[in-house]
């Protein structure tokens, strides 16, 4: 199979929630409540399917965390600089991305994220705006990456490990196939994560038809991605 979509084979999404409900069916008394917005296993889920309020919601996560540790880490003189960027990678890092693997994204959501990602490592390394350090140089002092890069190589890494699933598995069953009834709106429609994936293999200069074969093997998988996130860093710092 290919993600090409001339060869998507057809599925009844029905067929998918239908077995996936009566698995994890379960009697609910009385009627359920309409939502404007829905938390479960720490993600948040909105009504109108909005990216712009997901991005919002975990930025706003990702700042109370680094406040509540400014008190007790981050100002702490006692600790050091690579220490205190280890915790903020472990906590505020981990909320600002959580579930990055599927997100689609674009280009405003993305200089959203870095904006916060820029602030969060100034605060840690006490750069001010008027040092006027680019954010190149912000990165490479502390020792990390874009977070454009970094959600390149979660999203092709979780690219990989559902290609690698069996058949019978759902989230293999949503890769491969497409609904049988509906379309898309005319127009500027939104973006699909089909999309999403053949974009990222396009910055990782990765044919679709080589994506099987190449992710059938998980560690030459991973180093091809963790390489490849290596060679655009570089591009971009060549181009300072």
């Amino acid at each position: 199979m290919s993600i090409e979509s001339d060869i998507l084979r057809e599925l009844d999404f029905n067929d998918i929630i239908s077995d996936f409900a009566a698995r994890k069916s379960r009697k609910v008394s009385g009627l359920l409540k309409v939502l404007e917005n829905f938390r479960y296993l720490g993600n948040t889920i909105f009504s109108d399917g909005s990216w712009t309020k997901k991005i919002t919601d975990q930025i706003s996560k990702a700042c109370q965390a680094l406040g509540h540790l400014h008190t007790t880490v981050l100002r702490h003189h006692n600790i050091r600089l690579s220490t205190k960027l280890l915790v903020y990678r472990a906590i505020v890092f981990s909320s600002l991305l959580y579930g990055c693997e599927t997100w689609m994204l674009y280009r405003r959501h993305d200089k959203q994220l870095e904006m916060s990602h820029m602030r969060c490592l100034c605060s840690i390394l006490k750069i001010r705006w008027q040092d006027r350090v680019l954010n190149l140089h912000v990165l490479k002092r502390a020792h990390t990456t874009s977070i454009e890069m970094m959600i390149l190589n979660v999203q092709l890494r979780w690219t990989g490990l559902v290609i690698r699933m069996g058949d019978s598995r759902i989230f293999h069953q949503l890769l491969y196939s497409k609904l049988s009834m509906g379309h898309r709106q005319q127009g500027h429609s939104w973006k699909r994560y089909k999309e999403i994936i053949k974009t990222n293999l396009q910055c990782s200069s990765i044919s679709p038809k080589d994506l099987e074969r190449t992710s059938s093997d998980r560690t030459k998988w991973r180093t091809s991605i963790k390489n490849t996130c290596i060679t655009i860093d570089d591009d971009c710092c060549q181009h300072l």
